[in-house]
């Protein structure tokens, strides 16, 4: 027992220097081979392989890194420990080294349970953010699967991504391969509410392509079709979501708008030189001889994606909102602020605003809200708001004409008002008291506030 002992107590020693890795090993392998190591020494022994393949297998070849990795899951270890997550980091190097190495059988061996909380945190480095080492077991785990899915290997990123999207409610590709894994397994519903997830996190063009194909309802698959052409401007990336589209127009007898998408197919592999693939021909053959394709506009676009975008936003809560004004924050971002009708402000990016809206101080907008923080508001689906809807929230939208008095406080902060109307100091900037103006306001509970700069008109001063 002593010489048992005394040989791993050295061979653990020189394990830690990668000269003698090797070494180290050829000392500690004949004792686990002939059964001489008890579990006590199964950690140690674990070291001692993991340093010797580490330094090693690039030159050991394929079939002595894999039997390595399938003899340390033999061993009596408890987990989760340092030793198993480091094993795992390095069969995700030998994966990348050598191919044919089944990397998602061997993490079902390895136990998703086993996770470590560290292995689960992110590293942080000096200007970015790496993948922990369960995420990259989940890319690698995807890249497999979906070369070649099987069943086992669906259970096994199935179990580990419910973790993942729970760990990282935000990353929407994590939801969008748990929602694929679940498509998979035929559980279409629950694909659908994670691609759903998603799309809440990212407004992704081939999430919702990928949605389109999980649904059997063809005025959602069809606007989720449209959805995606709204969320990408390149018609480079469109190819497969036209055509996509054009059957479902065709299947509807929709024919003018079907030949929209198969002449924009055409138009950009036309242009792009690419060779046209057989099922454009297969589907152009559909449309009736003499079909003029129709006329299509936002407009168009928009009403057929409503369903999809219903779809997407029907579980949050609706807010009316005033647009305040525009300014650049201290990192050189464009920003746009808002105001609730409870006074409470919200400032987003201007590129978050949609781009076809041409917004300006006093605008209202209607938006889905999600809490993405304890001091932060998402803002989804933003429109411009109608009469109805700022009437219901803000109150009556009119425009007072009157002399403008301005006042102190006892703070002495600056207001003003015209006539009944209250003027934020905010708003006064270049004007003068008597002066004569014009302001948009709007008036609810007999409270009348502004909600633009009001404009100098002609008037005599007092």
């Amino acid at each position: 027992m002593d010489n048992i002992f005394n040989t791993m107590s050295q061979a653990f020693r020189l394990s830690k220097q990668e000269a003698t890795a090797e070494e180290a090993y050829q000392m500690a392998e004949p004792m686990h081979r002939e059964g001489s190591l008890s579990p006590t020494y199964h950690l140690t022994y674990a070291w001692i392989a993991y340093r010797r393949l580490k330094s090693h297998y690039k030159q050991l070849g394929s079939k002595e890194a894999r039997r390595m990795l399938a003899t340390y899951l033999s061993l009596e270890i408890e987990r989760p420990h340092v030793v198993h997550s480091s094993y795992l980091y390095l069969a995700l190097a030998i994966k990348k080294e050598y191919p044919e190495f089944r990397f998602l059988k061997f993490l079902g061996m390895w136990g998703i349970e086993h996770f470590r909380e560290d292995d689960w945190t992110p590293f942080q480095t000096e200007g970015a953010t790496l993948m922990s080492l369960a995420q990259k077991a989940i890319y690698q785990g995807m890249s497999e699967l979906k070369g070649c899915a099987d069943d086992e290997g669906l259970v096994t990123m199935n179990l580990l991504l419910s973790q993942a999207v729970r760990r990282y409610p935000k990353t929407a590709e994590h939801h969008r391969q748990y929602g694929w894994v679940l498509a998979r397994q035929g559980l279409r519903q629950e694909a659908i509410d994670s691609y759903k997830q998603a799309l809440l996190c990212e407004n992704k063009f081939y999430y919702w392509s990928e949605l389109s194909a999980l649904t059997d309802d063809r005025a959602m698959r069809k606007g989720a079709l449209c959805m995606a052409l709204s969320a990408q401007p390149q018609e480079d990336y469109l190819g497969a979501i036209h055509l996509q589209l054009a059957e479902t127009l065709i299947e509807e007898g929709d024919f003018g708008q079907a030949l929209v998408d198969l002449n924009k197919f055409y138009e950009t592999y036309n242009r792009k030189k690419w060779s046209i693939p057989q099922n454009f021909n297969r589907i152009m053959a559909r449309i009736p001889k003499g079909t003029a394709a129709a006329r299509r506009d936002r407009g168009w676009l928009e009403a057929m994606a409503s369903p999809a975008r219903d779809f997407l936003l029907d579980d949050l809560p609706s807010v009316v909102l005033l647009v305040e004004g525009f300014f650049v924050s201290k990192k050189g971002k464009e920003m746009v602020a808002l105001k609730e009708a409870n006074g409470r402000s919200i400032v987003v990016p201007k590129s978050k605003m949609p781009r076809r809206m041409e917004l300006k101080t006093g605008d209202f907008v209607k938006a889905r809200t999600r809490q993405s923080g304890s001091h932060q508001t998402d803002l989804l689906g933003i429109t411009a708001a109608t009469e109805e809807e700022v009437g219901r929230m803000f109150g009556q939208v009119l425009t007072l004409t009157g002399r403008l008095t301005t006042k102190q406080n006892a703070a002495g902060k600056t207001f003003g008002f015209v006539k009944n109307c209250y003027v934020g100091g905010h708003l006064l900037s270049g004007l003068k008291q008597g002066q004569m103006v014009s302001v948009r306001a709007v008036r609810k509970d007999d409270k009348t506030t502004a909600i633009e700069k009001p404009v100098a008109v002609d008037g005599p001063r007092i």
